[in-house]
């Protein structure tokens, strides 16, 4: 059954041929994923991912067939990765210089590529698709540099559109719907996940992973239960993950620019901690292997302490004890600087 219309006024949500009533309404529409729009993108072989039953098919459709994958996020290499066994071969095509380059730096990037690349993953980067050549359906993916790659399937991981509709005169330009610290767009109505535009202890932010979307369902639910143990969005941590071939890369807060940042740790070893800096204070941190340490920070951003630039190495000791102190509320900002192991201390070390 398809919602056709919400009537904020009469507090109805209308239906096909029916409509309900309602005290409070969530709206959860989540985001419809971009088009390919070049030559060929009509034919069949190309795959979207929205829903488990989409990623059965794919699955199921690329057991030893070649694969060709158009994006280098989140989404194109964790299918890169669940698909590299069974299929014939996977490639990975992207606009940019390293992959995840809009949550990483090309130093990390490139250590996430090399744990795909070693599992025989090709990559195609700096590229752009000119068309789809088949008969019918695909057989493979044109680049403008002139270059051919053999594709039985193509994924289309370029990015999603939120399904703001039912709330348009609320969204902004961008289709994001604001919302306050309990996510209310208007009086008894709820926007939750791809579609809202949420308060964090960061600012206003717009994030498209299931685990803020759980985050802000959490948080509606409570608010229309009045329930004593509420918890804005506003003193919430923006966090989410990815896993590929069993590794867990994380990433804490959130980061407009990656201009200035300080790397902690190794990536080449998968064992690292990447900070990012806007006005001298730590506003984010992507980690693999040292899941205590980002932990650590998490609480200091949402405590309002994160480190700020400048600080010198004093060792892990001081950074635990820095930690705990600032979960009573007694840390000085002294002593909580220095807990990220003096994250600034060689800009020469930036990715």
């Amino acid at each position: 059954m398809r919602v056709t219309k919400l009537d904020r006024e009469a507090r109805e949500v209308r239906l096909d041929g029916d409509s309900l009533r309602f005290d409070a309404v969530i709206v959860a529409t989540g985001a419809t994923p971009n088009k390919l729009k070049v030559p060929g993108a009509e034919l069949d072989g190309l795959y979207q991912l929205r829903s488990f039953r989409d990623a059965e098919q794919l699955k199921d459709a690329a057991q030893g067939k070649h694969l060709v994958v158009i994006g280098s996020s989140f989404i194109g290499l964790e299918a890169a990765s669940s698909l590299i066994e069974g299929a014939a071969s996977v490639t990975v095509v992207g606009q940019d210089a390293e992959v995840l380059s809009r949550a990483l730096t090309p130093k990390v990037g490139r250590a996430i590529r090399k744990l795909h690349e070693d599992k025989g993953v090709k990559f195609h980067l700096n590229a752009e698709v000119e068309a789809i050549e088949g008969s019918g359906k695909a057989e493979a993916v044109r680049l403008k540099s002139g270059e051919t790659v053999k594709a039985d399937l193509v994924l289309l991981g370029i990015g999603v559109k939120p399904n703001s509709d039912l709330l348009a005169d609320l969204a902004n330009e961008k289709g994001a719907v604001p919302v306050d610290a309990h996510l209310l767009a208007a009086p008894n109505v709820y926007a939750v996940g791809d579609i809202a535009l949420a308060p964090t202890v960061l600012g206003e932010m717009r994030v498209e992973h299931w685990r803020v979307a759980l985050q802000e369902g959490m948080t509606a639910a409570q608010s229309i239960l009045e329930s004593a143990n509420l918890e804005p969005m506003d003193q919430r941590v923006p966090f989410f993950w990815t896993q590929q071939y069993g590794k867990s890369l994380r990433y804490v807060g959130h980061a407009e620019s990656l201009d200035d940042t300080h790397l902690w740790g190794d990536p080449d070893e998968l064992k690292f901690i990447e900070f990012a800096f806007r006005d001298g204070q730590a506003v984010a941190a992507s980690g693999m292997g040292m899941d205590r340490d980002l932990a650590a920070f998490e609480e200091l951003l949402r405590l309002g302490r994160a480190p700020g630039a400048g600080k010198s190495s004093k060792g892990n000791s001081v950074w635990w004890s820095g930690w705990r102190r600032a979960e009573h509320h007694d840390a000085t900002p002294e002593e909580v600087a220095v807990g990220v192991r003096g994250v600034r201390r060689s800009r020469g070390s930036e990715g």
